[in-house]
């Protein structure tokens, strides 16, 4: 916008250039005409001047011619010599009055011949104004057009520059509200997480920034999904594990654990790929008891921390099927409802609130830290295309 007024300002200015030339050349014509005006009486003077005098001259010669005829010579003369005296004095006279006569015509035609050149001059002169005030008026045109041309575009541009504003604030707003989600849902998974593994689970990621550990995959919870309905059955089966922290080695984990002493920053546990393996597991074929691994979608890499929480529990249709499987398989079964039996016998259960779900927090998370990331990414699009207009 900024090089577009700058070209319409020089625009202008040329224009305005222009115009005062146009109106000095027309002033110079005026004057011109003025001029040519002034002269062309002066000039048909001198010419009826010249016709005058010559008529004149014609006159007198005539008359002359006509006294010599006249007089007789023993009437004008006493003598030969009186009458050449005379003779001689009027031939000189009129001789010189013929010179003047011949010298003044000579005049009058350089003057006029000047003045008609002057004449020529002033109409080339004022044909190559005329053809330059036309040439400056089809400028001024064109100059006018562009002008136009500019001003549209420069509307067209504002108002997509105002368009894009609004999307970049509608853009901005939408972000603003995923990531007051965001936080609502982290602080609801804080709240059901034990204060002093959250505070271990922040410092963690804290000295990994800080003392650049690589490695560290994150708390289990991050790194698998499932369906809704199984989120109770997973939820008791792994309890806190799921805030385990998967590591590559038991070194990470030591050097991590060693700094979190250091700083007093709480409790965590680890769970190091390089000691974990999953192992060959007998599983029943049954519809009514199937393995709980088989429900969760993970990266194969953490098979070894999977199959360690989660390898050895069946998920059973109901608490009878999970009592009897319990027995005959020697594994821990666990129902949709959350009701456990351990191998041993043991029963666990209880109501479970849906609405407090650690897993459904995390998923909501997740989806919203994916959405977040694609407003990111049409937010600094349209700036980008903003940019692109201001600087058109």
């Amino acid at each position: 916008m900024k090089d577009i007024e700058e070209r319409l300002l020089v625009e202008h200015q040329g224009q305005e250039d222009r115009m005062n030339e146009l109106r000095h050349i027309e002033q110079e014509v005026v004057r011109t005409q003025e001029e040519l005006v002034a002269v062309r009486p002066f000039f048909e003077e001198k010419l009826k001047q010249e016709e005058s005098t010559t008529s004149r001259i014609r006159d007198c010669e005539h008359r002359l011619a006509t006294l010599y005829k006249k007089q007789g010579r023993s009437s004008q003369y006493k003598s030969q010599k009186e009458k050449d005296v005379a003779v001689s004095k009027e031939l000189k006279e009129r001789t010189n009055i013929l010179h003047k006569k011949t010298e003044q015509v000579k005049k009058l035609k350089g003057e006029i011949q000047e003045l008609t050149g002057a004449i020529m001059d002033r109409s080339t002169d004022i044909s190559d104004r005329e053809q330059r005030v036309q040439e400056l008026i089809a400028a001024a045109e064109e100059s006018n057009q562009m002008f136009a041309e500019v001003k549209g575009k420069r509307d067209e541009l504002q108002n997509q520059r105002n368009a894009n504003w609004k999307a970049e604030e509608e853009k901005d707003s939408e972000l603003e509200r995923m990531q007051e989600d965001l936080r609502k849902k982290e602080k609801h998974l804080e709240a059901a997480v034990p204060r002093d593994i959250n505070r271990g689970l922040l410092t963690v990621k804290r000295i990994c920034n800080d003392h650049r550990i690589p490695g560290v995959h994150g708390p289990l919870i991050e790194l698998f999904d499932c369906d809704e309905k199984f989120n109770t059955a997973v939820e008791v089966t792994a309890g806190n594990t799921l805030f385990h922290i998967v590591v590559d080695t038991d070194e990470i984990a030591s050097k991590i654990i060693h700094y979190l002493n250091l700083e007093k920053g709480g409790r965590v546990s680890f769970l190091p790929l390089n000691q974990l393996k999953a192992k060959d597991t007998n599983y029943p074929n049954s519809d009514d008891a199937i393995p709980l691994l088989t429900r969760l979608k993970y990266n194969q890499k953490y098979n070894g921390p999977f199959f360690q929480i989660f390898g050895k529990v069946l998920l059973c249709r109901s608490l009878d099927v999970a009592t009897t499987m319990s027995r005959q398989t020697q594994l821990d079964c666990v129902t949709m409802e959350g009701d456990q039996v351990n191998k041993r016998g043991a029963l666990t259960g209880g109501y479970h609130d849906q609405r407090s779900s650690r897993l459904s927090y995390m998923k909501s998370m997740k989806e919203l830290s994916s959405k977040i990331q694609e407003a990111r990414d049409e937010g600094q699009a349209v700036k980008s295309t903003n940019q692109q207009v201001q600087k058109s």
